[in-house]
């Protein structure tokens, strides 16, 4: 982009009360990925569930579980 900002979002299902887990996991690979590109900064935040983030996509989520 313009202002050198590379924006991305992903959509995961995770287990109920298994949020805080995955969001770590995630963010040490990210962390480990980022490490290896000189200048590259990483930040990750949870912007909605996953029935709000299907709705986005105009689809219907799947039954809970």
């Amino acid at each position: 982009s313009e202002n050198g900002r590379i924006l991305t979002y992903g959509i995961g299902e995770i287990q109920k009360g298994k949020e805080k887990d995955v969001l770590q996991r995630t963010t040490q690979q990210n962390l480990f990925m980022a490490s290896k590109i000189e200048g590259l900064r990483y930040k990750a935040e949870v912007l909605m569930d996953f029935t709000e983030a299907y709705k986005i996509l105009g689809m219907a989520p799947p039954p809970e579980v």
